[in-house]
């Protein structure tokens, strides 16, 4: 059998074609995955955020017991020791707020000027990582505030 040079061209591009066709559907998937991490890795840094975020209202009320109980000065002469606690209690948990604060300005102003999947994955993975530190922070600072305001002596 033989075939005329008016048969190949149209038999070759159909092989380019499906060839092209190929070619392009097996990268998709890669960049899918791809997508699909960074998505991933997005939602698990919010979800840290999202579950830690309502408890600055825990931080809040405790900063203003203590601010209430600390400027009431009668009771400072006999109980040096609470206040010194208080007052490492207090500077805790302005510590964990003001992290919360600045670890939401940094993501937001830097997040939305990342290009490449690669930039965001990584970008991603050292937020996830603060935004734990973050939470631990507050964490342990309102635990620490929950035991020195049971012990008020007042």
């Amino acid at each position: 059998m033989q075939f005329s040079s008016k048969h190949l061209l149209p038999l070759f591009s159909l092989l380019f074609l499906v060839f092209m066709i190929s070619a392009c559907s097996e990268s998709a998937p890669a960049e899918s995955v791809s997508d699909q991490s960074v998505v991933e890795l997005e939602e698990e840094v919010m979800y840290i955020h999202d579950d830690v975020m309502p408890r600055m209202s825990n931080i809040m009320k405790h900063k203003e017991k203590i601010n209430e109980l600390l400027s009431d000065s009668t009771w400072h002469t006999s109980n040096p020791e609470y206040v010194t606690n208080l007052r490492t209690t207090l500077d805790k948990l302005n510590e964990a707020e003001k992290a919360m604060w600045d670890w939401m300005h940094n993501y937001s102003d830097v997040y939305g000027q990342l290009q490449t999947d690669q930039q965001k994955s990584d970008f991603l993975n050292q937020e996830k990582e603060k935004i734990s530190e973050v939470r631990v922070l507050m964490l342990e600072s309102i635990e620490q505030a929950e035991v020195e305001l049971s012990k008020n002596p007042i």
